[in-house]
């Protein structure tokens, strides 16, 4: 595939480690499988699975990943808009069924970063909320070698979100979506949107230009909203737009 995932609205959290492959396609595994072998020694590849968060640098993608996801593959391509892009594809349980999870990380090269792009569950665009809390999930429940495997653990569906789960989604994004400054978020309370609308967790974004802008979380579906005077974005839009 020579185009990034595009991104769009998805279900609650329910996610699983997974050690099994689905083949629902046959020809696309192979591929993957193939690109992995030659792909292995590829700068890109190599570079975002020794990648880590900041949070805690002895975890590595590379380390994280083939703990927590079936039949680990990865690739590297360059995309049609001349983006390099590394692929990684894995099974894993959603929803109490096996999906093969294909996550793209973007690189740049002349800053020595990466981020997580897109996500797509046999190969149907995810959000990226899904995105973020499915790498969160991954690291939190990854353990180092010799302790028992995480395949087993299950994790429950929930209605809504709480705040605190609210504040590591946006902690979440912060850690994937490096800025030119420093930023923090500074939570404000709750409240209903519109007068019987969502019930959101209000939040700040303070730039370190003292400019900030207001930020909810859906109780219900974990997005993030940016209201920036004018209109609301998506967070991941505003970051495009703003931020990059």
């Amino acid at each position: 595939m020579k185009k990034l995932i595009a991104l769009s609205v998805s279900a609650a959290l329910l996610f699983s480690a997974c050690s099994n492959a689905a083949l629902k396609d046959a020809g696309k595994e192979l591929e993957d499988t193939i690109s992995n072998v030659t792909n292995a020694d590829n700068e890109y590849v190599l570079m975002v699975k020794g990648g880590y968060r900041e949070t805690n640098p002895d975890l590595t993608y590379g380390n994280v990943f083939e703990q927590f996801f079936g039949t680990p593959r990865w690739k590297y391509f360059k995309s049609e808009d001349g983006q390099d892009v590394v692929e990684f594809t894995g099974d894993c349980m959603y929803a109490d069924a096996q999906v093969k999870a294909r996550i793209q990380f973007i690189v740049d090269e002349e800053n020595g970063t990466f981020e997580a792009a897109a996500l797509a569950f046999n190969e149907v665009p995810q959000t990226d909320i899904l995105l973020l809390s499915l790498i969160s999930k991954a690291f939190e429940e990854a353990e180092p070698t010799g302790q028992e495997s995480i395949n087993e653990t299950e994790f429950v569906e929930q209605e809504n979100f709480t705040a605190e789960e609210a504040v590591q989604l946006l902690n979440n994004w912060l850690e994937n979506h490096p800025m030119v400054y420093d930023c923090e978020f500074e939570y404000n309370g709750e409240r209903t949107l519109y007068s019987g609308g969502p019930e959101v967790y209000d939040f700040y974004l303070i730039l370190d230009d003292d400019a900030w802008y207001p930020v909810t979380v859906e109780k219900s579906t974990g997005e993030i909203w940016v209201d920036i005077g004018q209109e609301v974005l998506l967070i991941d839009e505003f970051y495009s737009i703003f931020c990059n």
